[in-house]
C-alpha cells in the first residue's frame, strides 16, 4: 500500500469504528462495546486490504491487455464519430 492509502485507511477506520460499533452492539447485544469497536475497525481495514490485493492481482492485466487488437483504433474512431453526431 502506498503512504496515502495507509493514511486514508487509518482515517476511515478512525471515523467509521464508532458508528459501526454502535450499530453492531444494537444489532447483536451479546457483544460488548469494546469488542464491537475493535471488530468494526478491523473489518474496515480488511476491506481496504482486499481492494489493494485485487488491484495488484488484476491491475496489470487490465493495463497490459490487448483485447481488441488492431481494431481498437477503428472502434475508438467510430465511437468518437458517434459522439460527435449525437451533439
Amino acid at each position: 500500500m502506498t503512504f496515502l492509502q495507509w493514511i486514508a485507511t487509518v482515517l476511515v477506520c478512525g471515523l467509521a469504528y464508532g458508528p459501526a460499533g454502535q450499530w453492531l452492539v444494537e444489532t447483536l447485544p451479546a457483544f460488548s462495546l469494546l469488542f464491537a469497536y475493535v471488530t468494526a475497525s478491523v473489518t474496515a481495514g480488511l476491506v481496504a486490504l482486499v481492494f489493494v490485493l485485487l488491484k495488484r492481482a488484476i491491475g496489470g492485466k487490465l493495463v497490459g491487455s490487448d483485447a481488441f487488437g488492431k481494431a481498437e483504433y477503428y472502434l475508438g474512431c467510430r465511437r468518437a464519430w458517434c459522439d460527435l453526431r449525437a451533439c
